[in-house]
């Protein structure tokens, strides 16, 4: 996802605007390539929410080429059997690049049509978060994809705390940074003159959203078996997709944590 704002007006506006999809305030790292792998067809929540259309038992209804997805797990320091295969031809470092184009490109847009006479490469400063866990060759990495790699979760808590009078000196904050492949914990202290402090160091888990989607799978096949689930993956893949991405919209981002929505893991 990204936000933006004026130097002038500070409001930070968050977008929720995205291909095929209004409301969410991010969208998902997924790309759709053509058959070659080559060119970008689709990217983000539509790469992966393809509605399956009825059958008539000749056809398989699978598009061209699989999605690429979860691919900034390569970047991280899990075992190398826990990152996604991706496809020939491709490598993650193409993969986050063709992304970030696409991210890109939105952001341009999105600014444009709230300030039509911005001159976008000369007057807008870009910051990139990463993972607080990510390593150095890691982030060097990414500035191979992207310009420049920052952290701007702590500066925006800054402005929480002003809002509900927190913003005395010597207040500490944890964040709870819940992405999409990490869950990020930092603790700071608010310093003299809104300067910030990190206290302990930081803390990062590969916890985040596509490990809840992995359990769902897990799940259904606990229900339906793995022979079944394989087919599926093999033979109807969009539509699976399809499915976990309507469980992430009407479960998954809906889930508050209160006990009464819990079910137990059977």
């Amino acid at each position: 996802g990204f936000a933006y704002a004026h130097k002038i007006n500070n409001e930070i506006i968050t977008n929720d605007t995205w291909p095929d999809q209004i409301g969410p305030l991010k969208t998902n790292t997924a790309l759709q390539y053509d058959k070659n792998f080559k060119n970008v067809e689709k990217w983000g929540f539509p790469a992966l929410a393809k509605k399956p259309k009825k059958s008539n038992g000749k056809s398989k209804n699978q598009t061209a080429s699989k999605p690429v997805e979860h691919f900034k797990l390569h970047l991280s320091n899990i075992p190398d059997n826990e990152k996604p295969v991706l496809p020939k031809g491709i490598n993650y470092k193409k993969a986050i690049t063709d992304y970030l184009k696409c991210m890109g490109k939105l952001i341009k847009e999105t600014i444009a049509a709230r300030w039509p006479n911005v001159r976008f490469m000369e007057q807008v400063s870009i910051i990139l978060t990463v993972p607080t866990g990510f390593s150095d060759q890691a982030k060097a990495i990414m500035r191979e994809c992207i310009y420049e790699a920052a952290e701007a979760a702590a500066v925006y808590c800054m402005k929480v705390l002003k809002e509900h009078n927190l913003d005395t000196v010597g207040t500490n904050f944890l964040i709870v940074d819940c992405g999409n492949s990490t869950v990020d914990l930092t603790t700071w202290q608010l310093l003299e003159n809104d300067q910030l402090g990190e206290k302990i160091i930081r803390a990062s888990g590969f916890c985040g959203g596509v490990y809840v989607d992995k359990e769902f799978l897990a799940f259904i096949e606990r229900k339906i078996g793995p022979t079944v689930l394989t087919l599926l993956q093999e033979n109807r893949y969009g539509e699976l997709l399809y499915m976990v991405q309507e469980f992430c919209k009407k479960v998954k981002c809906l889930f508050t944590g209160n006990k009464e929505e819990t079910i137990g893991r059977r």
